[in-house]
């Protein structure tokens, strides 16, 4: 039973492997945009965010492709006389799929995945900063234009659900509002 086992991990890791070395194109991602916090509390305090974030594409398979995402949200604003700052910084795992359409540049795609999100909030009242990780899952959709072959530029709008380490934490989830500039290596 465990040659079974260590047979079909064995197997598992080389046809990963084989996909991987076969994968036709990466692309790397450049976005910056706002992100709008859907938490009452997190609105009140935050307002907006500014956002930018770098993605690349590691794996495609025809209409569906892997990637890797990280970057940083960050607000900075007064709140009954004070200044109060927040920083978020993702680190994401996502699929996405583009749907294909006859003789267009324009390409629709629509994806999830989940992350690991870090956070800083600062205020004046309190003397040190606050730090938090925890865990989400987005949802995004979005349209991909391609300027040339190896260039293109896409429009996306994604939904994180972050998940509060905390009772007494503040929601951070929010819309990623973002425009990006694509190359393709």
């Amino acid at each position: 039973m465990k040659s079974l086992k260590t047979g079909i991990y064995k197997s598992f890791i080389v046809i990963t492997f084989v996909l991987i070395s076969k994968s036709n194109a990466s692309e790397l991602w450049v976005n910056a945009g706002i992100y709008d916090f859907t938490n009452n509390v997190s609105k009140e305090f935050y307002k907006y965010a500014q956002s930018f974030r770098v993605s690349y594409d590691f794996y495609q398979l025809s209409q569906l492709s892997f990637s890797i995402t990280t970057g940083f949200s960050s607000s900075s604003r007064p709140y009954n006389g004070d200044d109060y700052d927040m920083y978020l910084i993702p680190v994401q795992l996502s699929w996405q799929y583009s749907f294909l359409v006859n003789n267009s540049d324009i390409m629709p795609f629509i994806g999830s995945g989940a992350g690991f999100y870090a956070k800083m909030d600062h205020n004046e009242i309190f003397p040190k900063n606050y730090y938090t990780g925890t865990y989400g899952y987005h949802l995004f959709s979005g349209l991909q234009y391609r300027i040339t072959e190896r260039l293109k530029c896409k429009f996306e709008t994604r939904y994180n659900i972050l998940i509060s380490p905390a009772l007494e934490d503040i929601n951070s989830s929010g819309f990623d509002i973002l425009l990006g500039v694509g190359i393709v290596l």
